[in-house]
């Protein structure tokens, strides 16, 4: 059964009004009639982004800037054992008087301010969209609406990083540990602590490339129920809640393949996913997720290890998209009390190879003095069991710990806050 995607755009004006459509048989720009959103259904070959703004042309003729804002999940109650409709709402800027319009198919449109539009009804779901359109997105409250998506989200990430001479930081933690609350209030609180990115860990009952306390945190959240669709339902709530900073899925295949590697990834990105990172993924066997990926413009994360052959680093630094993932030592996740004497020489080694690629460690980094050594090597760092371990004593000890991972990251070689 396929996956259904709907988008629909909200046109606003300078002035804070926006644009609806009125469905009826006579035409004109005031007369009584359903009020609706512009929009349609997304093709077999399109993606949600290509969708909206053909239906724009086809509908009013009209392309102006879009952002995405936000993505619904409808019930389809009428058919039994249906899927949920996605429908992918967007906002734009419209700076044409709408008598310049031309609205196909004999329909009407109007302008609505705010006291209109909290009469409507209007909504997916149980949600009154134009009302939380003018509460949280006209007057930002509760909400970041995030201007860039995917690679350029990466992109953006290094950039910032890279101005501050600085590595980023991206933090591990799944979904689920240790209930599923609790784990989107930790990477909420790890977000306002101001780190620069996530991965968003997925369950998975034999996560090989996992050391002991990220695998008895998966294996509780496993036990909570977690899946992978309730993992793309909670990147879709932390979105919806103000979270803005890049958030990479990372899970093992067999739950992906399950899920279907496409759907997977047009959903993730509907949720509000910048990509995937997938251990037991080598890029030999990629070709699926990486057209999958390629299409929606999303990162797909590829591991480089001290035991990597000379040959495999051009490689993976090829077909890699948004970074390398260096593993710092040989063996699972962990946490460990001295990094290789060897991290110098290795990344050395990959960056003779990669050309301009990103480099981001992880495997092993646990502490702020680690956070400093490899924060002047790579161009990010990742740091999960540390984490989940303090994620046992509560959110207040992850985002404590969070805290001063990034925290060192801004002091000087001689231990003072740099200028």
């Amino acid at each position: 059964m396929n996956q259904k995607h709907m988008v629909c755009a909200l046109p606003v004006t300078p002035t804070g009004e926006v644009l609806l459509q009125q469905r009826d048989h006579a035409p004109g720009i005031a007369y009584p009639g359903a009020w609706t959103i512009f929009g349609g259904a997304v093709e077999a070959d399109e993606t949600p982004d290509e969708a909206i703004r053909r239906e724009l042309i086809e509908e009013l003729e009209l392309e102006m800037p879009l952002r995405y804002w936000h993505t619904y999940v409808c019930p389809v109650r009428s058919i039994p054992g249906e899927l949920d409709v996605l429908v992918h709402v967007y906002v734009g800027d419209l700076t044409r008087p709408i008598e310049s319009l031309t609205l196909h198919e004999g329909q009407g449109m109007a302008l609505v301010d705010e006291a209109k539009a909290k009469t409507m009804t209007l909504g997916f779901g149980k949600t009154p969209v134009l009302h939380r359109l003018f509460d949280e997105y006209l007057r930002g409250k509760n909400m970041t609406v995030r201007t860039i998506a995917g690679l350029d989200a990466l992109r953006s990430m290094f950039a910032v990083s890279r101005a501050q001479g600085r590595a980023a930081f991206l933090p591990y933690y799944p979904i689920g540990y240790p209930d599923y609350e609790a784990s989107l209030e930790a990477i909420r609180a790890m977000a306002s602590a101001g780190v620069d990115g996530f991965e968003i860990g997925m369950p998975f009952s034999d996560p090989l490339a996992d050391g002991p306390v990220i695998q008895a945190a998966t294996q509780r959240a496993l036990e909570n129920g977690v899946t992978v669709r309730k993992c793309l339902e909670a990147v879709r709530t932390l979105r919806d809640q103000g979270v803005a900073q890049p958030m990479l899925m990372m899970g093992y295949l067999n739950p992906i393949l399950a899920y279907g590697a496409d759907r997977f990834i047009e959903d993730a990105k509907a949720a509000g996913a910048d990509g995937v990172i997938i251990p037991d993924l080598p890029p030999e066997e990629a070709a699926e997720l990486s057209a999958a990926c390629d299409r929606h413009s999303m990162g797909l994360i590829f591991f480089l290890a001290p035991t990597s052959r000379p040959e495999r680093i051009p490689l993976v630094a090829e077909r890699t998209r948004g970074f390398i993932y260096v593993v710092s030592l040989t063996g699972v996740t962990g946490e460990r009390n001295h990094l290789s004497a060897e991290l110098e020489t290795f990344i050395a080694r990959v960056r003779a190879h990669s050309a301009d690629v990103p480099l981001v460690m992880g495997f092993g980094i646990s502490t702020p003095e680690h956070a400093r050594r490899v924060s002047g090597l790579v161009d990010g760092f990742i740091v999960g069991s540390a984490l989940v371990r303090a994620g046992a004593q509560g959110v207040e000890a992850v985002a404590s710990l969070a805290h001063d991972l990034r925290a060192v990251l801004d002091l000087a070689d001689d231990g003072k806050k740099a200028r």
